[in-house]
């Protein structure tokens, strides 16, 4: 008998042992037609991974980057420090039409405060963003 056996308990043929017995025991089921054609469903093998990616904004063009990520179901944390410390008027309106463009996608955009330039974190339509109260 093997370690994992010995910590984990029975093997696989003793399972199946126990399996066939209880349904032996349950009595007879119908058959249900046409089951047998219906093919085996893996959700998770078709489906795309939902990713969290930083992105830097560092002028409006990176802005379609940035909606581009979310319009594939992407979660993006983006910094802006860079554009922020060339031009305070160039950030106010790349955040500006970030927002909006995010807002028109049924996304968010959620600011987290933490320091002189918190990242945003901008999600699609379907991550529910949770915010805290405000202090009072």
């Amino acid at each position: 008998m093997g370690f994992f056996r010995k910590i984990f308990g029975r093997r696989e043929d003793e399972e199946e042992e126990y399996y066939d017995e209880y349904y032996e025991e349950e009595g007879e089921y119908e058959d249900v037609e046409g089951l047998e054609d219906i093919p085996p469903v893996h959700p998770s093998m078709e489906e795309k991974p939902l990713a969290i990616k930083p992105v830097d904004l560092r002028s409006m063009t990176d802005i379609d980057l940035i909606l581009g990520e979310v319009s594939d179901n992407n979660i993006v944390i983006v910094r802006y420090d860079e554009l922020a410390n060339k031009s305070s008027q160039e950030l106010r309106i790349a955040l500006q039409q970030l927002k909006e463009k995010v807002q028109r996608m049924g996304g968010e955009v959620v600011l987290i405060k933490t320091e002189d330039y918190p990242p945003l974190l901008v999600v699609p339509s379907f991550v529910a963003v949770w915010s805290s109260p405000k202090e009072e």
